[in-house]
This record gives C-alpha cells, structure tokens and sequence, in this order.
C-alpha cells in the first residue's frame, strides 16, 4: 500500500487498521459486512417464508389427497348400502308374500271356523225354540 499523506493521525490509523482488520470495517456504519448481515438476515427469512409456503402447500395436498379418499371412501360405502337395500327390498317383498299367505290361510281358516259356530248357535237355538215349544206346549196341556 502507498503511503499517503496523513492529514489526522486517528485518520491514518483507521486506514490502517481497516485494510488490515475487516473488523474494524464492519463496525463502521456502511461497511460491506452490515450488507453481508442484511443479505444474510434476507436470505433466512426468504428461506424460513419459501418453507412455511412448502409447509402449506404440502399441508394443502395431503388435505386434497384426503379429500379425495374421503369421496372415495363414500362412493364405496353408497354402493354398499344400495346394495343392501336392494337386498333389503327383495327379502321385505318375499316376508310380504309370506305374510299375505298365511294371512290368506288364515282369514279362510277363522271364517271356516266362524261358519261352524254360526251353524252350532244355529242349530242349538233351533233346538232350544224346540224345546221350549215343546214345553210351553206340554204346561198348556196341564
């Protein structure tokens, strides 16, 4: 280095030690290590802004993905279940069936058997007026 001049001695001595001490540079208001520092503290912060975005984009397409299960999952569990109403259906027609033939069977059976009390009470009253003709007619005779 030339040597210049030195108009101050603290001036020289600041020279000095600035060429040979980047220390003493970067304490200096507008050194290039206060422009390292603020590259560097931008640098992380985009770095730490870039991850929270990866963060949510990764969050964001296991939501999707999920989503998309989801849907999946119900399309499969409507088929399921229309498939077991279906089923359903079938066998609630067959019980009605069932039911409305032995309903059948029995309303035949219950008027077969409300006939033949009709002709027992039948009979018996024709008996009865029998007999008691039969009597009222004996008393007159006495």
């Amino acid at each position: 280095m030339t040597a210049a001049t030195p108009t101050s001695p603290a001036t020289s001595k600041e020279e000095e030690a600035m060429s040979t001490n980047p220390t003493a540079e970067s304490r200096r208001p507008g050194g290039w290590r206060d422009i390292a520092v603020i590259v560097a503290i931008s640098a992380v912060v985009i770095a730490i802004f870039s991850l929270a975005v990866m963060g949510f984009t990764s969050l964001d397409s296991k939501i999707d993905a999920q989503r998309v299960e989801i849907r999946q999952d119900n399309a499969e569990l409507r088929r399921v279940i229309d498939a077991q109403s279906a089923e359903f259906s079938k066998d609630n027609a067959e019980l009605r069936r069932v039911i409305d033939a032995q309903s059948a069977e029995f309303s035949k059976a219950n008027d077969a058997q409300n006939a033949e009390l009709r002709k027992i009470v039948t009979d018996t009253g024709d008996k009865f007026e029998r007999l008691y003709s039969a009597l009222l007619t004996e008393r007159k005779g006495d």
